[in-house]
């Protein structure tokens, strides 16, 4: 009998920062798929949705919180879930992941050797102190240093054309992502990650415990708005310079401290995004936009980068085959950014 994945009913896209006052700075996009494309309901900083605030570490639990109370929802987050090959990786005791969860298809299905290097890396993470600790899991070193473009990547960083998860602008998010949402995440029963997490299905004959603990909370990677094959890119092709290199006539956010590019990264103006916009209700990926709703995602490129990180989350959970992802040697143990 074949089975089926619990189908998400609303999408989320979370443009994330690693920094200090990161509920300021960390937008929020709630919204529901259909067949005429997302439609979105309120994007706002996290520090604005009910509980929020502006300090990080009370910030994350607090989006950690809204997660786990979000069942069949899939989420977008634009900071990297996996680290490149090559990691000094410590496994934990016994052999392989302690937080693995209790869901039928965990009860039938053997763990896989790509998620328990995943499994492994996060602990290795999760037992530093600070960002720029990151590349010294690499290098032997405590510091990140001046290695500069000589950092490791990851597959999907290269397909990408994104910089590595160790550098000094990516560090912050990638690693307060990960040992703040990313790793207690994994340890719940309604929560898959994916790619590193098998895709879990239901079929008609499935007994209603089993049914009842299978996930239905799916929490992805995604890709830059101007990946090859994003939302923004579907109908136009790729937005990104022949060296790979991001195209060039954005403003200057004020906020892009943790961005990739680092502080006076560019990011879209506001003209280009009401284009974007355009673009993404005319290739039925987004639905209009009532005023106030629109509002802060032409003020604010992080409010804009949220609601693709959405669209994303939606495209990135309907259009591919996650079960092959999570067996790939490369997306299995690093991750993939969903675009």
């Amino acid at each position: 009998m074949i089975g089926v994945p619990i189908a998400p009913r609303r999408v989320f896209g979370v443009r994330f920062s690693g920094c200090d006052d990161a509920g300021s700075r960390t937008w929020v996009c709630r919204a529901h798929p259909g067949a005429g494309g997302v439609r979105v309901e309120r994007v706002a900083r996290l520090a604005e949705l009910p509980g929020g605030v502006a300090e990080r570490e009370p910030a994350l639990r607090v989006l950690l919180g809204k997660i786990l109370e979000a069942p069949r929802s899939a989420w977008g987050f634009d900071f990297p879930f996996g680290l490149p090959r090559g990691v000094d990786a410590r496994p934990g005791d016994g052999g392989g992941s302690s937080r693995l969860r209790d869901s039928p298809d965990s009860l039938t299905r053997p763990e896989a050797p790509q998620l328990a290097a995943w499994d492994d890396m996060l602990r290795s993470v999760g037992r530093l102190s600070e960002p720029r600790q990151l590349a010294g899991l690499f290098s032997g070193s405590d510091t990140a240093g001046d290695r500069g473009s000589s950092l490791p990547l990851r597959r999907t960083d290269v397909e990408l054309g994104t910089e590595s998860p160790l550098g000094a602008s990516r560090a912050p998010a990638t690693f307060h992502g990960l040992n703040g949402l990313v790793a207690p995440l994994h340890g719940h029963a309604s929560v898959a990650v994916l790619p590193f997490e098998p895709l879990p299905m239901i079929t008609d004959g499935m007994p209603g415990p089993m049914r009842a603990r299978a996930s239905s909370i799916y929490v992805l990677e995604v890709g830059p708005w101007g990946a090859p094959g994003g939302a923004t890119s579907r109908d136009k092709g790729s937005s990104r310079a022949p060296d790979g290199s991001a195209s060039s006539g954005r403003e200057e956010s004020s906020d892009s401290s943790d961005r990739p590019g680092g502080e006076g990264a560019q990011e879209s103006a506001p003209a280009e995004r009401r284009e974007q916009l355009r673009r993404l209700i005319d290739t039925h990926q987004l639905r209009p936009m009532p005023r106030a709703v629109r509002a802060p995602v032409l003020e604010h490129a992080a409010a804009f980068e949220a609601l693709l990180c959405a669209v994303a989350a939606w495209h990135g959970y309907r259009d591919y085959d996650h079960n092959s992802l999570c067996r790939d040697d490369h997306y299995g143990r690093e991750g993939h950014a969903y675009v």
